[in-house]
C-alpha cells in the first residue's frame, strides 16, 4: 500500500524526480454525451471513476471554440467514422473579409465557454481526488474550425458538413493582416 496521492505522483514526476509508480491515464471522446455540458461532466466522471486514473484529461466538445464564435454544429451527423467532429451546418468565417469579425470574447457571458468551464468544475467535484487537465485547442485551430478548413495538411477529407474549399495558406495569402487579427483575438480569449 502506497501513501502518495494522484497529486504527488504528478508533482514528483513533473519536478523530475522518481514517483511510486509512473502515474497512468487514458482518455476518450464522450460523443454520446457531448451535446449537454451536464452529460459530458457525467459521462467524465463515470468514466474516471470505473478507470481511477491518476489525472482526467478533460476533452470538451471539440467544436465549442467554434461555437462561442457562433459556427452551428448537426449532432445527429458524425460523417466521418472515428472523428469526434459533427457536421458544421454554419461557418463564421467563409470568406477572408469574414475574419475581422473575429473578435475577443467576453468569456463571462460567452454560454458556449461558461458551459465548458462549468464541465471542469463538475468533473472536479466529481472526482476531487484526480488533477484535471482541460484540453485547450491553439488558436489556429480554432481559426480553422470556425472557417471550416482543415488545420492540418495532407488530410484525405475536408471538415465534415463545410463547402469551404480555401485552405489555411489561402487565409493568410489573401488576408494576413485579417487572420492576425482573428488570431490575436482567438488567443486573448
Amino acid at each position: 500500500m502506497t501513501d502518495w496521492t494522484k497529486l504527488d505522483r504528478l508533482k514528483a514526476v513533473f519536478a523530475g524526480e522518481h514517483a511510486d509508480r509512473p502515474p497512468v491515464s487514458a482518455y476518450t471522446h464522450e460523443i454520446a454525451a457531448e451535446r449537454t455540458g451536464e452529460d459530458l461532466a457525467k459521462a467524465t466522471v463515470a468514466y474516471q471513476r470505473k478507470w481511477d486514473w491518476d489525472w482526467v484529461k478533460l476533452n470538451p466538445r471539440t467544436v465549442h471554440y467554434a461555437e462561442a464564435w457562433g459556427n452551428s454544429y448537426d449532432y445527429d451527423n458524425y460523417p466521418v467514422p472515428g472523428l469526434p467532429i459533427p457536421a458544421q451546418s454554419k461557418a463564421s468565417v467563409s470568406d477572408p473579409k469574414d475574419l475581422w469579425n473575429i473578435n475577443e470574447l467576453d468569456v463571462d457571458s460567452n454560454p458556449f465557454i461558461q458551459e465548458q468551464i462549468k464541465v471542469i468544475r463538475d468533473v472536479k467535484a466529481g472526482a476531487p481526488d484526480t488533477p484535471v487537465f482541460a484540453t485547450l485547442y491553439s488558436p489556429v485551430n480554432v481559426l480553422a474550425k470556425i472557417a471550416g478548413i482543415p488545420s492540418w495538411g495532407g488530410t484525405a477529407f475536408g471538415v465534415p458538413g463545410s463547402a469551404n474549399t480555401r485552405t489555411f495558406a489561402d487565409y493568410i495569402n489573401e488576408d494576413r493582416a485579417g487572420v492576425h487579427h482573428a488570431l490575436h483575438a482567438i488567443a486573448e480569449t
